[in-house]
């Protein structure tokens, strides 16, 4: 029998039961600022919070043990997972008005600190309106072990600090929507800070990050900051390190990874990361966005377009950018590196001049393109004037939406689904600034035409969706997308909407994320359902649509996994899902298991007892099923038949609880993971 000690449940746990707005509201802190005075220790979550309108933390000290292996023996019961600390802060909202968490202490957990604005439809859950107000992450110092301590304690955190939302809402920036992550200090983690369709704006300034390489094979996807879909975001003044120095496999560690962050709003400045795989990842679009003032220290490959374009890197027209590739870099590294279809052309830089010895030298890419490659007189250029001091740059305004608006950005590969991609995103920068149709001849046009495109036809069921208006958006999910398709073309200033049949394919994953998103608001999901989100979240964005990430979004709740996504073998490989792709990175929370080549997933989860086990390789031998309840008593033992890879597991009758599935195939492999019976 598991002592009870070992089995963590939730510290403390805040969900609606009604919407008055002003009693809905958690506040956990030490009076009179003294430190410490509320210790969780040994838990599942220590804060949990279901659609609280507020939520204040502060000086609060959060620690969780690891849990000795227990049972395992001749028809006992079975080794349970090394740790039950999941969540420092597992937070679900949709409508808030201040998320403040300052000043704690949290260790030795898998996730510091989780924000999901996505809501949670198992509690009183309002229309995905997106209130938002502020939020505040700051001062918090989230660790490994505690200085000192190592016996019994686990040596890195899987993700730090993670916010996220699955539906953005189409309209004009306000001063409230704001998320600050401040000074915050993350030691001994796998992945750092972790921002995902971020529609608001977004500060993440002052962070301290050391990372710890992961050295199992396959190398997983790591990141020091990661900001995916954000439209109005900034970076500014980080650090990151890797402790210990990464070895083999470290290309797969990056400091600094952006996704998919077309606007001028977004702004990457005056941060530093020493010895990492990769320095300062772009991936996919991510035009207007300014790279200003960033150190670069002996990485593999210091600046990397994957894929992706960030536009002419000469803030004002004015002053040199001031990024600075500095120590020293073996013959096997690269200061630049350009692949996946990706051309340095659409992304020029302006430095200081050539005696510089802090430019870029090591300049390469993918074989057979060196032409798109970063090259002196094509791709770099040295202009005069002092570098502009490091502090935010003055939002600039430039052609580059222009381009995109003419499909003029030259991409080698994938040119219908990019230019879509970009155009979709124009289109939501415009909602967002209504002053950029007064900037340009072509914005104006460009904007008159988009109106009659699926560009806005998405939009509008969106701004639906999170409003609450379920009947209209599932009558135009009925719509003919065919028939809304949009090339139209102006000679006069050369715009071309890039809308056609040929990107029916992530219109239809729009269509479908939206069906899916409204049964989980709803909380109607099947199986079915479940699977369907996790097909969305495999597929590869950078072909498929940004919408993909919203999937992840939605996915990472539902499955309770924030482990990351490997875009890059998308691309290498193929669009589907490649075992690969899906890092692991530690994250005991996450609720699928892997042993050899095969895989098993448990969808829904949390479910009513009534679930669906996926079988990632068919296999037609049978297996054996063995659940074990929270105090380690076998309470199932079957035999169980995959069919189309899909088994049925039908407990409706047990009570709700925590509960761990053991399953041993034909090759005598075991895999086990928990599930949560949620009635």
């Amino acid at each position: 029998m598991f002592p009870s000690s070992y089995l963590g449940g939730d510290g403390i746990y805040s969900g609606t039961t009604d919407d008055n707005l002003n009693q809905n509201r958690l506040r956990v802190y030490s009076p009179n600022a003294n430190q410490y005075h509320n210790l969780f220790y040994a838990f599942r979550n220590a804060i949990e919070c279901s659609n609280t309108f507020q939520i204040i933390g502060r000086d609060n000290y959060i620690i969780n043990k690891t849990i000795p292996v227990v049972g395992g023996g001749p028809g006992g019961p079975p080794p349970i997972p090394s740790t039950y600390g999941w969540y420092g802060y597992n937070i679900q909202t949709s409508k808030y008005d201040t998320i403040s968490i300052v000043n704690d202490t949290i260790t030795n957990l898998n996730t510091g600190i989780a924000i999901w604005e996505n809501g949670d439809p198992t509690t009183t859950m309002y229309p995905i309106s997106h209130f938002a107000g502020y939020g505040w992450i700051y001062g918090n110092l989230i660790q490994a072990s505690p200085y000192g301590y190592s016996s019994g304690m686990s040596q890195s955190v899987s993700t730090g600090i993670a916010i996220q939302c699955a539906t953005t809402k189409h309209n004009a920036y306000t001063d409230m929507n704001k998320m600050t992550v401040n000074m915050n200090y993350l030691h001994d983690v796998y992945n750092g800070i972790y921002l995902n369709n971020m529609w608001q704006q977004s500060n993440v300034e002052y962070n301290n990050i050391s990372v710890r390489p992961n050295t199992a094979s396959p190398h997983w996807l790591q990141f020091g900051i990661n900001s995916t879909l954000s439209e109005n975001s900034l970076v500014y003044e980080n650090n990151i390190t890797s402790t210990p120095a990464p070895g083999a496999g470290s290309d797969s560690l990056r400091a600094f990874y952006t996704a998919s962050c077309q606007s001028n709003l977004n702004q990457i400045g005056c941060n530093s990361e020493t010895g990492l795989g990769r320095g300062y990842e772009f991936f996919m679009n991510n035009m207007g966005v300014s790279w200003f003032n960033n150190n670069m220290n002996k990485n593999l490959k210091g600046f990397v377009l994957n894929a992706a374009s960030i536009g002419p890197q000469y803030p004002s027209g004015t002053y040199p950018m001031g990024d600075q590739w500095q120590g020293t870099w073996g013959s096997g590294d690269t200061q630049t590196y350009v692949y996946h279809g990706a051309n340095a052309i659409n992304s020029k830089f302006y430095l200081t001049g050539s005696s510089s010895i802090t430019n870029p030298t090591l300049n390469s890419g993918a074989p057979g393109f060196a032409s798109s490659d970063y090259l002196l007189g094509t791709s770099i250029f040295y202009v005069p004037g002092t570098t502009i001091e490091c502090h935010p740059l003055v939002h600039r305004m430039d052609s580059v939406y222009d381009q995109i608006a003419q499909q003029q950005i030259l991409f080698e590969s994938n040119l219908i689904p990019n230019n879509w991609i970009g155009q979709y995103a124009l289109w939501n920068s415009i909602l967002s600034d209504t002053t950029l149709v007064d900037s340009s001849a072509a914005l104006a046009v460009f904007a008159s035409l988009a109106q009659s495109s699926r560009y806005a036809y998405i939009t509008t069921m969106e701004n639906l969706l999170i409003n609450g208006n379920y009947d209209s958006v599932t009558t135009m999910l009925g719509y003919n997308i065919d028939s809304m398709a949009n090339t139209s073309w102006d000679s006069v200033t050369q715009v071309r909407l890039a809308d056609s049949t040929g990107a029916d394919n992530i219109v239809q994953n729009y269509q479908n994320f939206f069906g899916l998103f409204m049964k989980y608001a709803t909380a109607s999901l099947s199986s079915s359902d479940s699977l369907a989100i996790l097909a969305l979240a495999q597929l590869c964005p950078e072909r498929n649509g940004t919408v993909v990430f919203q999937a992840r979004s939605l996915y990472s709740q539902i499955y309770n996994d924030l482990s990351m996504f490997n875009d890059d073998s998308c691309l290498d490989v193929d669009s589907g899902y490649v075992a690969a792709r899906h890092s692991d990175n530690g994250n005991n929370n996450k609720i699928n298991a892997t042993t050899g080549n095969q895989n098993y997933s448990i969808h829904p989860n949390p479910n009513d007892g009534n679930f669906v086990l996926l079988q990632y390789i068919p296999d037609n031998e049978p297996v054996k099923i063995r659940i074990y309840d929270e105090i380690g008593r076998s309470i199932y033992n079957q035999d169980l038949q995959f069919s189309n890879s899909k088994g049925q597991l039908n407990l409706v009758n047990y009570v709700p609880g925590i509960y761990l599935l053991e399953i041993t195939d034909g090759k005598n492999r075991i895999f086990r993971f928990k599930f949560v019976i949620n009635k």
